[in-house]
């Protein structure tokens, strides 16, 4: 995946393509967890205002005025009214220290209450606490799971993640019926819609199509597309259909692929379902590309190259103890100079399993820089020149220059 920017409208990316607009969501200026954070602490503000205000303290001027006009009116006695008139001043400013005691208990309590709701705002957002629309994901879940390739998932995020969490929260909105990811072999296109489904809290079905069983398969499809409106009318979950190796289903003499084009037009207001495919040979499908509703995002998930390459290291390494000379970006370059003295490109999971196969070599000891550098010179990348070219051109066909 490659996509740096927006192009035009219908969308286009760098290695993303979403070739039909859908209607706005709703604007929320605020996920409800976060909303009652706040208000939360508004309302302790207030309570604080409120307190200050009912602990008034009076001042000394008025003390000595009260005291004073008591003790023109009272003359029993000389050493009787200085008597009186000490302890008159003294109650006065014995309950004014007892009123300035309250303010700052006050002041105390709200300062420890609103350090207490900053650091709830605070964790909520970095530890991910789940709100009703599943607006913030955790750490470890979801596409978070996913190293690197973040301006990819930020078009996920836009373009589905976030409408199904809408429409989970009672919105009826679009959402589109079907995505198609292509791109060479143990890339991660499984994990990606893994990932999604994690993310959103859709059920994944996956759909196996076996050489042959072309129409017993799009029967399974809509047999769990029913099912995912049954699902949907009882929960408000939403269902993704996954098929895997979609070029099985979906080649070109194919006798199902006008009734699949029909079914992921209509399968998203019909069943409230979305179709997944997946394949490594996406120009053998014999589907109408040129129609905006057959796979409106189509999304190559290709060999990882510079930043994505170190993000993967990371991601594979951050599981193992590691010595401080760790270099991750030394490591991108050093598998960049392998690809190109090898015309081929490593996977994402060569790297994931480099990184394994590291940890182990390595023993009790923690994975260092000379480890990890000679396993990566003396490493075959699995996509070779050939493979790698063929994508180039699925690329050029599907995505664009």
């Amino acid at each position: 995946m490659r996509i740096n920017k927006i192009i035009t409208s219908p969308l286009n990316f760098k290695g993303i393509k979403v070739s039909k607009n859908q209607t706005p969501l709703p604007e929320r200026n605020i996920e409800s967890v976060q909303q009652i954070i706040l208000d939360n602490w508004l309302n302790q503000l207030f309570l604080y205002d409120d307190r200050i205000k009912n602990a008034s303290l009076p001042k000394t001027s008025d003390i000595d005025s009260k005291i004073d006009s008591e003790y023109t009116s009272y003359s029993p006695g000389l050493f009787s009214d200085l008597k009186e008139k000490f302890t008159k001043k003294h109650d006065s400013f014995q309950a004014q220290n007892t009123s300035l005691g309250k303010k700052m208990r006050c002041s105390g309590e709200m300062v420890e209450l609103s350090g207490k709701t900053a650091k709830q705002l605070k964790e909520s957002y970095e530890s991910g606490s789940q709100n009703e629309t599943g607006a913030i994901s955790s750490k470890n879940t979801g596409i978070k799971t996913i190293a690197g390739y973040k301006p990819e998932l930020g078009v996920l995020q836009k373009e589905f993640i976030d409408r199904v969490k809408e429409e989970k929260a009672g919105s009826d909105i679009d959402i589109f019926g079907s995505i198609l990811f292509f791109g060479p072999y143990s890339n991660g296109k499984t994990h990606i819609t893994e990932a999604v489904a994690q993310e959103t809290g859709c059920t994944v079905i996956p759909i196996f199509v076996m050489k042959g069983q072309n129409k017993k398969a799009m029967q399974e499809i809509y047999k769990e597309a029913g099912k995912s409106e049954e699902r949907f009318i009882k929960t408000g979950t939403r269902t993704i259909i996954f098929i895997d190796e979609a070029d099985k289903l979906l080649g070109e003499n194919s006798p199902v692929t006008k009734e699949f084009e029909e079914f992921i037009k209509s399968c998203s207001e019909e069943y409230h379902c979305s179709v997944f495919a997946a394949t490594n040979e996406p120009l053998s499908l014999g589907v109408n590309f040129n129609d905006p509703d057959i796979f409106p995002v189509k999304m190559s998930i290709d060999p990882p190259e510079g930043e994505n390459i170190e993000e993967m290291f990371k991601f594979g390494l951050k599981q193992y103890k590691t010595a401080d000379d760790i270099d991750y970006k030394a490591l991108a370059q050093i598998a960049a100079q392998r690809e190109e003295e090898t015309g081929g490109k490593f996977s994402s999971g060569q790297i994931i399993a480099m990184c394994d196969e590291m940890a182990v070599n390595s023993g009790s000891a923690p994975v260092g820089m000379q480890i990890a550098a000679e396993y990566i010179q003396s490493a075959e990348p699995e996509i070779t020149e050939k493979l790698s070219e063929k994508f180039n051109n699925d690329y050029k066909n599907l995505i664009g220059e």
